[in-house]
């Protein structure tokens, strides 16, 4: 058995999490939470953090793994190399160590274009539906895949995987995508009232606590520790054993929206007084302030 691919397909299954259980066919697929995300209305899931490094290496490691370290799919998948030091010099180091160091694995992805979210968001699809499709025992593991074997949503259902046809009950697929201007928009409205009961615990904890990663946080965090603060922060947001549901919507890094150039909420960067559900073109793509989530619906094949 490919023990690569076994850890390929924990991603973003297991790391992000997934339902294991198994369920009527009937229920599907309102019986399913798409890994990594919350519900946010009728077949509507956000997800609860940015795409972290972590998930992004084990992007490129299946990548490599199908196509070769030398292939253009695999080098079209790196982030920018040098989008820390031409933020700042003084950032030059997270240059070499920011994707693949452990102590970063939690942290945004960042230095990708828009074109290159938007595969990750095409493979994370292929790689989720191909999951509950061998959960469910509709197809069966394959350890032999390669670039041309591999599984697709679209070979599956066009019965170009290998002697599979599709199965009747599972006609609905997971779609994840970069969450557009107005999705973002719902989520904003919706994020306080989600993350209340967390905010107020860590309130009562520390009043001047702030779910905001914006400049002034940053630098009064600089200005506290005896170590060198990083700008973003890990995209989990915890206190005490506890979780904020939608984690860095606004601070830490800005995200990419479905409409190239134009992204959403605040950054690192920016300062706390700015308006929060901030929308704003940038045309400095693949920088290092700029991270992305998913939205995931449930489609129906053909339509």
């Amino acid at each position: 058995m490919k023990l690569s691919y076994l850890i390929t397909l924990s991603i973003p299954i297991i790391l992000i999490g997934c339902s294991l259980f198994r369920f009527d066919a009937s229920s599907y697929p309102e019986a399913e939470l798409p890994p990594g995300t919350m519900k946010i209305g009728d077949n509507f899931y956000f997800d609860q953090t940015e795409i972290t490094n972590h998930h992004w290496c084990e992007y490129l490691y299946w990548t490599q793994q199908v196509y070769g370290e030398s292939s253009k799919e695999y080098l079209d998948a790196l982030p920018k190399s040098t989008a820390w030091i031409e933020l700042d010099s003084s950032y030059a180091y997270l240059d070499t160590f920011y994707l693949r160091h452990p102590s970063y694995r939690d942290y945004p992805a960042v230095g990708l274009s828009f074109q290159q979210v938007n595969n990750f968001a095409q493979w994370r699809s292929d790689r989720v539906f191909e999951y509950l499709l061998i959960r469910e025992e509709v197809i069966e593991f394959n350890p032999n895949f390669n670039r041309d074997t591999f599984f697709t949503i679209e070979k599956y259902f066009t019965g170009n995987y290998l002697d599979y046809e599709p199965d009747e009950r599972f006609i609905h697929y997971p779609s994840y995508s970069i969450p557009s201007m107005k999705d973002y928009i719902i989520l904003d409205a919706l994020q306080d009232s989600i993350n209340y009961k967390f905010d107020q615990y860590c309130l009562k904890k520390d009043n001047q606590w702030t779910p905001i990663r914006c400049r002034e946080v940053r630098i009064q965090r600089q200005n506290e520790t005896p170590w060198f603060e990083e700008p973003t922060a890990p995209v989990i947001q915890s206190k005490k054993g506890k979780y904020r549901p939608i984690s860095h919507l606004n601070g830490n890094v800005m995200e990419f929206t479905s409409k190239p150039y134009l992204y959403f909420g605040l950054s690192y960067l920016d300062s706390c007084n700015q308006s929060r559900g901030l929308l704003r073109y940038d045309t400095s793509e693949s920088n290092a302030y700029t991270g992305f989530r998913n939205v995931c619906t449930f489609k129906k094949w053909g339509k």
